[in-house]
């Protein structure tokens, strides 16, 4: 399957998982020039998670977890940065960076992990 098309089958998915979980969609797919937030949800009524959504089908390579590197982290965060900037009224709400990796076959998710706080 295509690193893409493993993608929009992965974003939805976390997403009801997410809201199963309580959470709320805020905002999908955000995008700027520093990059690109999967999924911006609310905990409640005062907390924003920014979320990565990855996905593999194999873990030769590790897993869809061990894909948020420290380069991708930094990105997520300058991400962050300008969407909270552009929205002045967000900018008090607590702030968290959540990552959810998909494990699937080659067409449904076969396991979802939720990393709550994945970095700061």
């Amino acid at each position: 399957m295509l690193k893409a098309q493993l993608g929009k089958l992965a974003e939805p998915e976390a997403t009801r998982y997410l809201e199963s979980q309580g959470l709320r969609m805020f905002v999908s797919n955000f995008s700027c020039k520093f990059g690109e937030i999967d999924l911006i949800m609310t905990a409640n009524a005062q907390t924003l998670l920014f979320v990565e959504v990855r996905s593999r089908c194999e873990q030769v390579y590790g897993s869809a977890l061990d894909t948020v590197t420290a380069g991708k982290q930094a990105k997520l965060k300058r991400t962050a940065e300008l969407f909270l900037l552009a929205r002045p009224r967000y900018q008090h709400f607590n702030c968290r960076f959540d990552v959810v990796g998909i494990q699937t076959n080659s067409k449904h998710p076969e396991r979802i992990t939720w990393i709550r706080n994945a970095f700061e």
